[in-house]
C-alpha cells in the first residue's frame, strides 16, 4: 500500500512539473462521480513482460509506434531537466484522441510488450505497466487546443528518490 502511495505522489509531483495533471472535478447530477473518477484494476491480461527493462528510449519508441498507429497529432518536445533524466520519458501530442484512437494506442502498447494495470472513465485514462515501467495515458479532450499525455515513471528506488527530491 505505501509503495502504491509513493507511485502516485510521484506521478503527481511529476506531472505538476511538466503540466500534464488533469485540473478540476466532474460534477455528476446522479452522484455516482466518484464511481466513475476511481482507477479500476485490470485483471491479469498475458503474460508478465519478462525482457531487458526497456531503456528510456525504448519507451519513448514504443510510444512514438502507438500515437504514429492512432493517427495523433505530433509530439511536442519537452525540455525540464526531469525529461533528461533516466526516470521520466513524456510525449505530449496535439489533438484529442478519441476512443478509437486510445484502443488503438493501447493495443500498440500491448503488441510491444505493455499490460494494462488499470482504467479509469471520467476523465478518461489508461494506466500500463512494463518492466520498471508505468505509464499513464490521458486524453485532454476539453482543453484548448486539445492533447494527449503519455506520461511514465521508472519504478526503482533510485528513481523514487530522484522524483521524490523535485
Amino acid at each position: 500500500m505505501g509503495r502504491m502511495r509513493g507511485r502516485i505522489r510521484t506521478l503527481a509531483v511529476v506531472a505538476a512539473g511538466i503540466g500534464v495533471i488533469v485540473a478540476g472535478a466532474l460534477l455528476s447530477p446522479d452522484g455516482d462521480a466518484s464511481a466513475r473518477s476511481a482507477w479500476v484494476a485490470e485483471p491479469p491480461s498475458g503474460e508478465r513482460y519478462s525482457g531487458p527493462d526497456p531503456a528510456r528510449e525504448d519507451v519513448l519508441g514504443d510510444f512514438d509506434f502507438a500515437t504514429a498507429a492512432a493517427g495523433a497529432g505530433p509530439a511536442q518536445a519537452r525540455g525540464s531537466a526531469l525529461h533528461a533524466s533516466e526516470c521520466v520519458a513524456a510525449r505530449a501530442h496535439d489533438g484529442p484522441a478519441d476512443d478509437e484512437q486510445l484502443i488503438t494506442m493501447v493495443s500498440r502498447l500491448t503488441d510491444r510488450g505493455w499490460r494494462v494495470t488499470r482504467r479509469r472513465t471520467a476523465p478518461t485514462a489508461v494506466a500500463m505497466a512494463k518492466g520498471t515501467w508505468d505509464v499513464t495515458i490521458i486524453p485532454e479532450g476539453p482543453t484548448d487546443p486539445p492533447f494527449l499525455s503519455l506520461l511514465a515513471l521508472r519504478i526503482t528506488p533510485a528513481c523514487e528518490k530522484l522524483l521524490d527530491s523535485r
